[in-house]
C-alpha cells in the first residue's frame, strides 16, 4: 500500500473484492479517478473507492478470500485430474457396455445353433432308428414257403398206369453238381464257336 488514504489498483481490488482489471477498466471509463504516485504507479483515493464501491473488506476478509483463493487453484489441477479420471471410468463403462451386448447377442447366437444341432441330430436318430428296424424286420414268408417247399419231398406224381416218385433231396444235389460241372464247358463251345 502506497499510504494510508492512497492504494494502489492491485491493493484496491483487494480491498472492494474485484479483480485489478474490473478497477482498471472504471478508470478507463472515468468511473474511478486515479492519480500517479512517487514512484509512478496508479494509485486510487480511498474516499473515491468508497462512492464508486460502497463497502471495503477488512484486512482479515481480504487474507480470507486470498486464503480461499489459493485453495481453488491449488485445488483446480486435482478438479481437473478427478474430471478427466471420471470421463476416462465413463468411456470404459461405455466400452464395456458395447462388449457386454455384443457377448449377450453371441451367446443368444451360439444358443440359436445349439438348438437347431439338436433338432437335426434327432432328425438324424430317427431316420437310423427306422433303418435299424427295417434291418431287423423278418423276412416276407413267401421266400421262407420256397425255401420250405425246396427241401421237402414232394408227394409221388401219376402219370398213366405207373407212378414215379419225386427225386429225393440227394438226388437233386447230384443233379446240381453235374450241370455246374457242365456248364463252363458249355461257355467254353459257345466262345470257341463266336471265333
Amino acid at each position: 500500500m502506497a499510504s494510508n488514504s492512497f492504494l494502489t489498483v492491485a491493493d484496491a481490488a483487494k480491498r472492494v473484492g474485484v479483480s485489478r482489471q474490473t478497477v482498471f477498466d472504471k478508470i478507463k471509463r472515468g468511473l474511478l479517478s486515479a492519480t500517479l504516485g512517487d514512484n509512478g504507479v496508479k494509485v486510487v483515493d480511498v474516499s473515491e473507492l468508497l462512492r464508486v464501491f460502497p463497502r471495503l473488506l477488512s484486512d482479515d476478509e481480504v487474507k480470507q478470500k486470498q486464503l480461499d483463493k489459493t485453495r481453488q487453484s491449488a485445488d483446480f489441477p486435482l478438479t481437473n485430474a478427478l474430471q478427466l479420471e471420471l470421463e476416462r471410468a465413463k468411456l470404459q463403462l461405455e466400452k464395456k457396455d458395447f462388449e457386454l451386448e455384443q457377448m449377450r447377442q453371441r451367446v443368444d447366437e451360439l444358443r440359436e445353433r445349439e438348438r437347431a444341432a439338436t433338432e437335426e441330430k434327432l432328425r438324424l436318430f430317427g431316420i437310423v432308428e427306422r433303418q435299424t428296424l427295417l434291418l431287423s424286420a423278418p423276412k416276407p414268408a413267401p421266400a421262407r414257403q420256397a425255401k420250405a417247399a425246396l427241401n421237402a419231398a414232394p408227394a409221388p406224381v401219376k402219370t398213366g398206369a405207373k407212378a414215379t416218385a419225386a427225386p429225393t433231396p440227394a438226388k437233386r444235389a447230384a443233379t446240381r453238381k453235374t450241370t455246374l460241372a457242365k456248364a463252363p464247358a458249355r461257355k467254353s463251345v459257345a466262345k470257341v464257336a463266336r471265333r
